[in-house]
């Protein structure tokens, strides 16, 4: 089973032992925590560096999820973007099916059934 693991972790310097070291499978630091957005992106490259996905992780409020969502779509090995608001991501669904995005709503639930025409979720198991 993987691991995932980072979200306490500070900078790249202090992601580099854990990656290194195959410590981690899923590599998710915390925009809030490891230093903000570019520090993020910089963690995000090394982690594809070492052919380890990206989640960032969200426990930080609508500021902090909005900048890792961000994130998460100019990095190429984003798996997911952790959630735990589910109004949330109802809006983030409303603006990307307003824009057309689907990418949106299955980035941030990729376990779930998307209708873009009813702006609905439900869980697939």
């Amino acid at each position: 089973m993987p691991t995932a693991g980072g979200e306490n972790i500070h900078g790249v310097a202090g992601f580099y032992p854990y990656i290194r070291a195959e410590a981690v499978d899923i590599v998710m630091p915390d925009v809030k925590y490891c230093g903000g957005i570019l520090e993020l992106k910089k963690i995000a490259a090394l982690a594809e560096t070492y052919h380890r996905p990206f989640a960032p992780h969200d426990c930080i409020g609508p500021v902090g999820f909005v900048a890792a969502v961000h994130t998460s779509f100019s990095q190429p090995n984003t798996l997911i973007q952790e959630s735990v608001r589910a109004t949330w991501n109802l809006r983030a669904a409303k603006i990307a099916a307003y824009h057309k995005a689907t990418m949106v709503p299955d980035l941030l639930l990729k376990k779930s059934d998307y209708d873009a025409d009813k702006i609905h979720f439900s869980k697939s198991g």
